[in-house]
């Protein structure tokens, strides 16, 4: 399972850090990164 895990830490860069041809391509690769970043769903739990 953690085979395919990276060694640098996962988080949703700025959109603009991401090497994409299109703001929609991304959008999607942050929205990968944000699914994967551990510290995003701490951050929503405290804000509810």
């Amino acid at each position: 399972m953690y085979r395919s895990m990276p060694k640098y830490k996962i988080y949703a860069r700025p959109i603009e850090e991401y090497p994409a041809e299109s703001v929609h391509a991304a959008a999607t690769m942050h929205m990968i990164q944000n699914n994967l970043d551990p510290a995003v769903p701490v951050e929503i739990a405290q804000q509810m």
